[in-house]
């Protein structure tokens, strides 16, 4: 019998494109979304990442590029 608790999302040959982006207009809603999305993604191989004005634009890169599955970000740092 298969475990469903432990359901794994996996898409081959699509590293770095997400599957889902939350735009938030401030750096502290968009911390606050990226937490509780940290807990709900918890065991479940959904990486999230989070991109904001408070980090260096060519780190908030890596981790978008590195693969994720859902982005929560402000506008301005989209823009960069």
């Amino acid at each position: 019998m298969e475990d469903k608790s432990k359901v794994k999302v996996e898409v081959i040959g699509v590293k770095n494109k997400p599957f889902a982006m939350i735009v938030e207009p401030t750096r502290e809603l968009t911390m606050q979304l990226y937490e509780q999305a940290q807990k709900l993604a918890y065991q479940t191989g959904i990486r999230v990442v989070k991109c904001y004005g408070e980090y260096d634009a060519a780190s908030n890169g890596k981790e978008v590029f590195g693969g994720c599955d859902i982005v929560v970000a402000t506008p301005g740092r989209l823009m960069d």
